[in-house]
């Protein structure tokens, strides 16, 4: 046997051997390793609308409109609302879009027309709050109320592995079965859904979808 052929059947037992391998560890790992389903988390634009009439609203000296700040969440922020202001007096309706302001703990609405709100019999104020979109995962997802398990993947020597983290969230309001979260995750990150035994931070998974 000449050596160009020893080498030739070498390299085919190296290579064949290599195959084995992968596809065996391939498929042990999958049966070993915790089976987990992800989604991302949905983007929804949510709004609150706040009506506020006569008893909720108060004039200064000067004719000026305002409400007490309270009304709106500290952490909202004054881009995110919207103003509208009906006044009404027998048949005379006028609808304005404006601003606020904020001063000493109250908000004054400006308003570009400038109206005399004392001419009016009756005024409503509609704040429509939260025109941004906001971030839902599943309730199933979140553990002991503030925790969630995000995916992320690591490159070795033996490949592209998934792993777990375990990552503190803020949650707001919920809607049928999903939850809204404050703080804590990214659009484009990959929640675990479901899972077929108990995970731990730093796990390796194997997703449903590979």
């Amino acid at each position: 046997m000449t050596l160009r052929n020893l080498k030739g059947k070498s390299l085919i037992i190296y290579f064949s051997l290599m195959l084995f391998i992968t596809f065996f560890s391939k498929t042990l790992f999958y049966h070993i390793n915790p089976k987990v389903d992800v989604s991302k988390p949905l983007e929804k634009t949510i709004s609150v609308t706040i009506e506020l009439k006569d008893e909720d609203l108060s004039l200064d000296a000067d004719g000026n409109l305002y409400f007490d700040d309270t009304v709106i969440a500290e952490d909202t922020d004054d881009n995110d609302i919207f103003c509208r202001v009906t006044c009404s007096k027998a048949d005379n309706i006028d609808v304005s879009v404006c601003t606020l302001e904020r001063k000493n703990g109250s908000c004054y609405i400006v308003n570009s027309k400038q109206i005399s709100y004392i001419e009016y019999d009756n005024i409503l104020v509609e704040l429509i709050i939260g025109t941004k979109k906001r971030l839902f995962i599943e309730e199933a997802s979140v553990i002991d109320g503030k925790y969630v398990y995000i995916v992320y993947d690591e490159v070795n020597y033996f490949g592209l592995k998934h792993r777990v983290k375990k990552i503190p969230v803020k949650l707001g309001i919920s809607e049928d079965r999903f939850v809204e979260v404050t703080d804590g995750i990214n659009p484009e990150d990959l929640v675990v859904t479901k899972c077929d035994r108990n995970i731990q931070d730093g796990d390796i998974v194997v997703l449903s979808l590979d």
